[in-house]
């Protein structure tokens, strides 16, 4: 399943951005207790190449995981580019975790630290185990249709889908 995702920051092993088109709501409470927040979906690309700041780049979602950050959800969508070198060998987390081990799980310690040099606490995940791909989808697929019940008087129909047409992706 291809997905895009801008692309405003890079770290030293992943591609940090959003998903175009979704929202976390902070009114709606989710499992853990806790409200969405109030932004675009996080987007997490593990290829192997730096990708351009502001970039639309296509990607295949691999898996998530909920993080709750300062008492707000937010799902961190993992993915890998279609252009990247081993997009054809990766398609669930599993795939990814074969070419690249313990990615995934500095990913995690990364989610939970990131702030504390802020001097903030740790974040806690929902889960340790990350979502599956599939699980994942239906997180964006359900984020699209907050934004869209939520903002689709604001738009025009000609923006509406802008990122769904992208050349060289597929309709999700």
């Amino acid at each position: 399943m291809d997905l895009l995702a801008t692309t405003p920051t890079v770290f030293p092993f992943f591609n940090y951005g959003m998903i175009p088109q979704t929202w976390e709501d902070p009114e709606l409470r989710t499992s853990t207790g806790h409200g969405g927040d109030n932004d675009p979906l996080d987007i997490i690309e593990f290829g192997s190449l730096p990708l351009a700041m502001g970039s639309i780049t296509c990607c295949r979602i691999i898996g998530s995981f909920k993080l709750i950050d300062e008492g707000e959800t937010d799902h961190n969508i993992m993915c890998i580019a279609l252009s990247d070198p081993d997009a054809n060998k990766v398609f669930l987390l599993d795939d990814f975790d074969d070419i690249k081990p313990r990615h995934v799980n500095m990913f995690k310690d990364w989610l939970k630290r990131y702030k504390t040099s802020d001097g903030k606490p740790e974040n806690t995940l929902a889960s340790e185990v990350p979502h599956t791909a599939r699980e994942a989808r239906v997180v964006v697929e359900y984020n699209r249709q907050q934004w869209r019940s939520t903002f689709r008087a604001s738009i025009s129909s000609k923006t509406a889908n802008f990122w769904l047409a992208s050349p060289n992706c597929r309709g999700y």
